[in-house]
């Protein structure tokens, strides 16, 4: 068992929320603040969670047709240079629309506590904004930073559920009033289950088999009602202490603070469940990104029911496929670059993988999102350079989206692109939020 890169829990979404000291938004950011090491990560000393750009135009993906990504279909690609007249500049650029999936894109940035719904042309549809400090009743913030949306969830009425991460969960109207605001420190991720919530939450324990005296965090899934009243709560440090697999956690090599860090939550559907049990309906699939494994807990038991450990390094959002599969975003795996791999559900095992033939051109240190459509294409979001796109089954890049939310000398440091997610244009809550229904 690999227990690499624990130490940057330190360096994670939720520490560096309260850790960065982010500035107003003035004159100051402007000014050159200390770029990551390598471009991935976060840049600390702007007011938001910002990342280095890449440079508009600087390459493309495209499919060599060779050595598909299992069912999904996907071919390597590479990235190939443009002429500088064929540069594409910031904002959606269509560049094939008859291949792409139909719907309208639910969008959430690292620069303020908004969500917008757009066309596929990078039209505004619809827009949800409700600051952190106009929650009366939340926890003052330390300092003068901003606490964006991490996640959201469209709600049928065409509300939404927002995290502001590690701090809050709070349920917004349509028009952006305040249905009810609490102070769970929910973070990354959650699901509306019909009249229920589950959430990634936390809180500080100690535990004596880890370190007498230092606590740890302890990710939490916590279950909801409509009206924000909290029914049950599993700790995932019980689940993975109640399992088979409990052995691993005598080897930490991180022994307090933010040991596992959970950073996904998929309520399955049981489409799995005739190749593994474990994956029947209402069990619930994540991933603890300092620990480098994926797995699916039991609710009804308390216990870790499935795990997989493999050559994926920091990895994010694993999600089921329509192919049988679990596609997963491996954050740093590919030689401390970005890929997705696939994975078989008996064993874990990657059966097949992509990214670019330059990795370079698609690296994300944090978050990361890769989003199976109905008609084989996959949405992927490289949250740490402000960018989404759209690829077929064939590899060839078919949608892309270049946030134009920009700072810094020459707009070098772009604000977090945390999830680009395609809904249908006729789904119950896209229709309520454009005032449809």
């Amino acid at each position: 068992m690999r227990w690499p890169y624990l130490a940057l829990a330190a360096l994670c979404l939720g520490a560096l929320v309260s850790l960065a000291g982010f500035w107003r938004r003035t004159n100051e950011q402007e000014s050159a603040p200390v770029p990551p090491l390598d471009g991935r990560g976060w840049v600390e000393g702007l007011d938001g969670l910002y990342g280095v750009a890449r440079e508009a135009g600087e390459g493309e993906i495209r499919g060599q047709g060779a050595s598909n990504l299992g069912g999904i279909g996907y071919a390597p690609g590479s990235v190939e240079p443009r002429a500088a007249s064929d540069r594409r500049g910031f904002g959606t650029h269509v560049l094939d629309a008859t291949r792409l999936e139909p719907g309208v894109n639910l969008m959430t940035s690292g620069d303020r506590a908004a969500a917008e719904l757009c066309d596929l042309d990078g039209t505004v549809l619809h827009r949800w904004e409700v600051p952190y400090e106009a929650h009366e009743h939340l926890p003052p913030l330390e300092g003068a930073h901003q606490i964006p949306w991490r996640r959201v969830a469209l709600l049928e009425d065409g509300g939404l559920l927002a995290i502001h991460d590690g701090r809050a969960l709070v349920r917004i109207a349509r028009d952006s009033t305040v249905v009810w605001a609490s102070a769970l420190r929910a973070h990354h991720d959650l699901v509306v289950d019909g009249e229920r919530i589950h959430v990634l939450t936390r809180a500080e324990r100690v535990v004596p088999e880890v370190h007498p005296t230092r606590a740890i965090v302890d990710d939490r899934i916590t279950t909801l009602d409509l009206d924000g009243r909290v029914l049950a709560e599993l700790s995932l440090w019980d689940a993975f202490r109640a399992s088979e697999w409990r052995s691993m956690l005598e080897h930490l090599t991180v022994r307090e603070g933010d040991v596992m860090h959970a950073n996904t939550l998929e309520l399955l559907d049981g489409r799995l469940a005739a190749q593994h049990p474990a994956f029947e309906r209402g069990h619930w699939l994540t991933c603890f990104r300092d620990l480098d494994l994926i797995a699916v807990v039991d609710p009804e038991l308390g216990r870790i029911v499935w795990l997989a450990d493999g050559p994926w390094r920091a990895p994010h959002h694993p999600t089921v496929t329509d192919h049988g599969t679990l596609l997963l975003f491996d954050n740093l795996g590919n030689s401390g670059e970005s890929r997705l791999v696939e994975l078989e559900v008996v064993t874990g095992s990657i059966v097949s993988s992509w990214a670019p033939e330059d990795p370079t051109q698609f690296s994300t240190q944090y978050c990361g999102v890769a989003q199976p459509l109905a008609n084989g294409n996959v949405l992927v979001t490289e949250s740490c350079r402000g960018r989404a796109f759209e690829l077929t089954a064939d590899g060839t890049l078919i949608w892309e989206y270049i946030s134009p939310r920009r700072v810094g000398p020459d707009q070098r440091f772009v604000a977090a692109l945390f999830e680009v997610e395609r809904w249908p244009r006729d789904a119950p809550g896209v229709r309520a939020a454009l005032g449809e229904e």
